[in-house]
């Protein structure tokens, strides 16, 4: 058996080895890591055949991480895994690391391998799962504005508008949300100059959205009270617009366009 630091190893080897146990693999994986990795740790057969793996990726400096270690299953309990592992701790101190961390799910069935045999020792740690962060970092419990969530908000107002995503613009309003602005009254012909909920919001600005093309608004000033933000931006006629819009728990419940006089 030939263990290796930075060896040759291609993706679709990863993908097998992983796919070997269960794993979920993405071909191209490995190819897209590989270039962010501080190295890697293989372990092959006098055939060449690729029976365990780890990846190492470090933050520069003092700290290194332990990334998809993995053993075939048909070789595993063999002191394969903590050989791979060892080695892969020698390198990071070699690079300079001090410390190399480690995250696993499965407490119970691998705190003997990573705490006993690999001498990881247990520490307190955070983990935040990112694809479930909220788009707006703030609570929607929240009760009032405040100069934070203004500068955040507006800058992420005029990107989802500059992005023409229309679902990442209505993402930030309520769905009894309430709009005026004159374009409806001469767009739409509705006298109140209203538009009443998400689904009526959505077809205003879609048919907006589809006959600006090169719309794009730059933000220039921001005011705010207890639950309003005034976002005074101009779009890509020139023209001086003012937003106003009024929130609750996060979200915006109503608002207006206002425009200067022509």
């Amino acid at each position: 058996m030939r263990f290796a630091w930075r060896g040759e190893l291609a993706d679709q080897e990863v993908v097998a080895l992983t796919q070997s146990h269960g794993g979920r693999a993405e071909a191209g994986w490995w190819d897209r890591i590989r270039p962010h990795s501080l190295g890697w740790v293989t372990a092959r057969l006098a055939d060449g055949s690729l029976i365990g793996f780890a990846n190492v990726a470090w933050d520069g400096g003092d700290h290194a991480f332990l990334l998809d270690p993995k053993v075939r299953p048909d070789y595993q309990r063999r002191g394969i895994g903590t050989a791979v592992v060892r080695l892969a701790a020698r390198h990071a101190k070699d690079a300079g690391c001090e410390w190399m961390e480690v995250d696993f799910e499965d407490t119970e069935r691998l705190k003997a391998f990573y705490f006993e045999a690999c001498g990881f020792r247990p520490t307190n740690a955070g983990l935040l799962h990112l694809p479930g962060l909220p788009t707006t970092p703030w609570p929607r419990t929240m009760r009032a504005v405040d100069a934070e969530f203004v500068l955040w908000f507006s800058e992420e107002w005029a990107a989802a508008w500059n992005s023409h995503d229309l679902d990442r613009i209505l993402t930030h309003y309520a769905d009894d949300v309430v709009f005026s602005s004159p374009h409806i009254v001469r767009r739409l012909g509705k006298s109140s100059g209203e538009v009443c909920g998400i689904d009526e919001l959505r077809a205003y600005w879609g048919s907006g959205l589809e006959g600006e093309t090169d719309l794009h608004f730059t933000v220039q000033d921001v005011r705010f009270s207890v639950d309003t933000i005034v976002i005074n931006y101009r779009n890509q006629h020139g023209q001086a617009v003012a937003e106003v819009l009024r929130f609750r728990e996060g979200l915006v419940c109503w608002g207006c366009g206002a425009y200067a006089p022509s």
